[in-house]
């Protein structure tokens, strides 16, 4: 366990997304990038009850395709589209791109959807 108890905020994250899957109602997460980062993100969500990728935004389908697939994510949206990535569903946004172009406007278009952003 953390110093200072982090522990118990873990606790609680999980019994949050316990609750989402009885409800039905994981949260939906959009990740742009398709890089080493992205390719570990993606098998830590594909693991994690409640929590599901819903779209992986990439320059390069193929990359992003390889990432699905390696992690186990056949059902997920690959697209060089951002608004179609933005709007496939998901709650949160989450930008891994390493490119400060491509990133900041895919942020930009989820911030106009009021997405939840997350910047790695």
């Amino acid at each position: 366990m953390a110093p200072g108890g982090g522990g118990h905020n873990l606790i609680l994250v999980d019994r949050a997304l316990e609750r989402r899957v009885a409800e039905g109602r994981p949260v939906s997460v959009a990740m742009a990038g398709a890089g080493f980062m992205a390719r570990g993100i993606a098998r830590e969500l594909a693991r994690r009850p409640g929590v599901e990728l819903a779209a992986i935004l990439c320059r390069d389908p193929e990359k992003g395709r390889r990432i699905a697939r390696e992690a186990g994510l056949a059902s997920t949206l690959v697209t060089p589209h951002v608004p179609e990535a933005v709007e496939a569903g998901a709650d949160v946004f989450l930008e891994v791109t390493g490119s400060l172009e491509f990133g900041a406007r895919a942020v930009l278009e989820a911030i106009g959807r009021r997405r939840h952003i997350v910047l790695m």
